[in-house]
């Protein structure tokens, strides 16, 4: 059954940590305090890193 399959759950993985990046980039480009736009900067930053580890798990099951 492929909804089983790891990558499918990883494919949700990403789209919910790319969701996220875009999230706080939204808000660090749009937010007038400055403690909430280093925030949302770190927070980004964050968010970048877990979308390069999904996608490498990503990259792992489906090259299998």
């Amino acid at each position: 059954d492929d909804d089983r399959h790891p990558a499918v759950a990883v494919q949700i993985a990403l789209a919910a940590e790319e969701r996220a990046k875009r999230f706080f980039d939204h808000v660090f480009n749009t937010a007038e305090d400055p403690a909430l736009i280093e925030l949302a900067a770190e927070m980004g930053r964050e968010e970048q890193e877990h979308v390069a580890w999904v996608k490498q798990a990503l990259e792992r099951l489906t090259s299998a």
